[in-house]
């Protein structure tokens, strides 16, 4: 395992937002995986679900987490302060309407996503 990619949505049924958390591990950082995984999970609620909006956060200080954001087309929409090993810490808000999505170079890249059927959209209570 190299790291983890997470997709949330707590709201669906009201909102299509879904929110996005990543962690990759040191020696996995700066090859790409960041960027893959991220792509990965847009087209999973983007191209799959039917998401309207997806967000994501970053500690201030996490470069190659805002960039990897930027670079796929997410916009900076705020932020917001949080405990980070109990010190306060501010984060920066991203999000990716759909309109975004499909002008986005995280649309472009090449990504199979498998096993989503009517009955995992049925269960998700996603329209795809």
């Amino acid at each position: 395992m190299i790291g983890m990619q997470d997709l949330a949505a707590p709201r669906w049924g009201e909102q299509r937002v879904a929110v996005t958390g990543s962690w990759l591990g040191r020696e996995y950082q700066g090859a790409g995986f960041g960027t893959e995984m991220r792509a990965a999970v847009l087209h999973l609620a983007m191209g799959h679900l039917g998401a309207e909006r997806v967000e994501s956060a970053a500690f201030d200080d996490n470069v190659a987490s805002m960039s990897v954001s930027r670079r796929l087309g997410y916009r900076e929409v705020g932020e917001r302060f949080t405990d980070r090993r109990g010190v306060r810490a501010r984060q920066l808000c991203f999000a990716m309407e759909r309109p975004d999505w499909e002008a986005s170079a995280a649309a472009a890249i090449a990504v199979e996503v498998q096993g989503v059927d009517e009955a995992v959209l049925d269960q998700l209570g996603a329209d795809g």
